[in-house]
């Protein structure tokens, strides 16, 4: 068992003596934060736990990133589900105490000659018609329901 915190990396400098390559390298490293800060998103979302990582916290979390990143958010609620007779999403809503979220995110609305990219992510935070088919020994990952949502909220964020 690790009873110290891990030294953090405070800097780090690439040399490159190639001019010309500099901003292709520049580049590169602000890719590389950008898909780490994601990639700890979606790992920090996972690691919740559901009474944390609940549809509105979700929901925050993609506000957010729509404010940070210029997105275009809707956030479906209960009535709307209903509306759009989305009754499995709402049979597993049931029984929760916390109001269902249905987060769709936005970016590049006007689309782009590139061609448009749809990532879908489960967000179930947690499952409770899933007890009766899991073993005991499995729900402690019951929790891990809404990995699919958070890798796609670490996608939009990188």
């Amino acid at each position: 068992q690790v009873t110290e915190e891990p030294d953090e990396i405070a800097s780090l400098t690439v040399v490159e003596f190639d001019q010309e390559r500099l901003a292709e390298v520049e580049s590169g490293a602000r890719a590389a934060e950008a898909i780490a800060a994601g990639v700890m998103l979606a790992r920090d979302l996972v690691n919740m736990p559901p009474n944390v990582a609940t549809p509105g916290k979700l929901a925050e979390v993609a506000t957010e990133l729509a404010r940070d990143h210029d997105l275009r958010l809707f956030v479906g609620d209960r009535d709307w589900a209903a509306e759009q007779k989305m009754g499995t999403f709402l049979a597993v809503a049931k029984g929760a105490e916390e109001p269902p979220a249905f987060i769709v995110l936005e970016h590049n609305p006007e689309r782009s000659e590139n061609g448009t990219i749809v990532l879908v992510g489960k967000g179930i935070t947690f499952d409770t018609g899933g007890i009766s088919l899991k073993p005991s020994a499995k729900m402690e990952e019951m929790k891990c329901d809404m990995a699919g949502a958070a890798a796609v909220l670490g996608a939009m964020k990188a």
